[in-house]
Protein backbone atom coordinates (compact mmCIF):
# COMPACT_ATOMS: atom_id res chain seq x y z
CA UNK A 1 0.00 0.00 0.00
CA UNK A 2 2.95 2.20 0.97
CA UNK A 3 4.20 1.50 -2.76
CA UNK A 4 1.29 2.52 -4.45
CA UNK A 5 1.51 6.14 -2.84
CA UNK A 6 5.18 6.48 -3.78
CA UNK A 7 4.05 5.71 -7.22
CA UNK A 8 1.28 8.13 -7.04
CA UNK A 9 3.96 10.89 -5.73
CA UNK A 10 5.83 9.92 -9.35
CA UNK A 11 2.67 10.60 -11.13
CA UNK A 12 2.83 14.51 -10.65
CA UNK A 13 6.34 14.39 -11.16
CA UNK A 14 8.21 16.92 -14.47
CA UNK A 15 9.69 14.23 -15.80
CA UNK A 16 7.53 12.44 -18.44
CA UNK A 17 9.38 9.15 -17.93
CA UNK A 18 9.53 9.27 -14.29
CA UNK A 19 5.54 9.31 -14.74
CA UNK A 20 5.51 6.78 -17.46
CA UNK A 21 7.57 4.64 -15.32
CA UNK A 22 5.23 5.15 -12.13
CA UNK A 23 2.06 4.40 -14.08
CA UNK A 24 3.74 0.98 -15.87
CA UNK A 25 4.80 -0.24 -12.85
CA UNK A 26 1.48 0.38 -10.63
CA UNK A 27 -0.06 -1.40 -13.90
CA UNK A 28 1.53 -4.63 -13.04
CA UNK A 29 1.53 -4.86 -9.51
CA UNK A 30 0.38 -7.81 -8.47
CA UNK A 31 0.59 -9.04 -4.82
CA UNK A 32 -1.12 -12.09 -3.45
CA UNK A 33 -2.20 -12.69 -0.34
CA UNK A 34 -4.33 -9.21 0.19
CA UNK A 35 -7.87 -8.96 0.90
CA UNK A 36 -10.13 -8.27 -1.52
CA UNK A 37 -10.83 -4.97 0.00
CA UNK A 38 -7.22 -4.11 -0.27
CA UNK A 39 -7.02 -5.72 -3.79
CA UNK A 40 -10.35 -3.35 -4.93
CA UNK A 41 -8.50 0.01 -3.35
CA UNK A 42 -5.09 -0.81 -5.18
CA UNK A 43 -7.20 -1.83 -8.64
CA UNK A 44 -9.24 1.88 -8.18
CA UNK A 45 -6.29 3.68 -7.46
CA UNK A 46 -4.36 2.35 -10.54
CA UNK A 47 -7.92 3.13 -12.57
CA UNK A 48 -7.22 6.65 -11.37
CA UNK A 49 -3.90 7.19 -12.24
CA UNK A 50 -4.55 5.62 -15.54
CA UNK A 51 -7.55 7.85 -16.14
CA UNK A 52 -5.78 11.07 -15.59
CA UNK A 53 -2.32 9.90 -17.65
CA UNK A 54 -4.91 9.79 -20.62
CA UNK A 55 -4.68 13.01 -21.28
CA UNK A 56 -1.15 14.34 -20.51
CA UNK A 57 0.82 16.53 -22.78
CA UNK A 58 3.58 13.54 -23.11
CA UNK A 59 2.94 11.22 -25.68
CA UNK A 60 5.45 8.77 -23.53
CA UNK A 61 3.11 8.88 -20.73
CA UNK A 62 -0.05 8.24 -23.34
CA UNK A 63 1.70 5.62 -24.73
CA UNK A 64 2.12 4.01 -20.72
CA UNK A 65 -1.28 5.10 -20.43
CA UNK A 66 -2.72 2.64 -23.05
CA UNK A 67 -0.23 -0.42 -22.13
CA UNK A 68 -1.02 -0.04 -18.38
CA UNK A 69 -4.86 -0.11 -19.47
CA UNK A 70 -4.51 -3.92 -21.36
CA UNK A 71 -2.84 -4.53 -17.71
CA UNK A 72 -5.79 -3.76 -16.54
CA UNK A 73 -8.32 -5.54 -18.55
CA UNK A 74 -5.70 -8.76 -18.29
CA UNK A 75 -5.41 -8.68 -14.49
CA UNK A 76 -9.73 -8.17 -14.54
CA UNK A 77 -9.67 -11.50 -16.87
CA UNK A 78 -7.54 -13.10 -14.56
CA UNK A 79 -10.09 -12.43 -11.23
CA UNK A 80 -12.77 -13.55 -13.13
CA UNK A 81 -11.43 -17.20 -13.84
Amino acid sequence: MLAINTLQKDMSDQNAFIRATALTVMSMIRIPGLTPLCKNYVFTQVVLSINRSLSDLSPLVRRSSAKALINCFKYLYFLMD
